[in-house]
């Protein structure tokens, strides 16, 4: 007897798209973990930092439509707040956008290894969700994660880890 359950089972002939909810339209989906990769002084933060600006602001991002949400900028790359703060007031000055009136943001750090452990992760989550956060945007996990960023090891930790915010809503 077999313990397969063949009653539900379809044909790959009927599978269909689902639709695709975008961030960034046509270039970042929404409900998912997307990775922005490059080596170091690449611009990586500037850019995410921009792209968290034109979220929250409801303005495109490098001329591409936005979703307008709510952000955490989860900063472990940066020496201190001080230079994401910098880069923050001059990114809206920039843009001219009045950094008060950009609404739901918050950027934070860190201490320990928080996507290995699952309670930390559950809390992570708590406290996004509390604060009708819809996309969470990491700065580098090197500080906080002592795995080999280019390791299967690390790839299974981002997995568990940051998949389970994407299944509160958390982009």
């Amino acid at each position: 007897m077999s313990s397969i359950d063949w009653s539900k089972a379809t044909e790959f002939s009927a599978a269909r798209p689902r639709p695709v909810r975008w961030l960034v339209e046509e270039v970042i989906p929404a409900d998912t973990v997307t990775l922005l990769s490059s080596v170091s002084g690449a611009g990586k933060s500037i850019l995410a930092l921009h792209l968290a600006i034109c979220i929250l602001s409801g303005r495109p991002w490098l001329g591409v439509n936005t979703v307008t949400g709510s952000v955490a900028y989860w900063d472990q790359d940066n020496p201190d707040d001080v230079l994401t703060t910098n880069r923050i007031v001059a990114l809206c000055l920039g843009l001219g956008i009045s950094v008060e009136t950009l609404p739901r943001a918050v950027v934070f750090r860190a201490h320990g290894a928080v996507l290995s452990n699952y309670g930390e992760v559950i809390g992570l989550r708590d406290q996004l969700v509390a604060r009708g956060i819809s996309v969470l945007m990491v700065d580098t996990l090197a500080a906080v994660n002592p795995l080999d960023e280019q390791g299967i090891a690390f790839s299974r930790l981002i997995t568990h880890g940051l998949f389970q915010l994407v299944e509160a809503g958390i982009t």
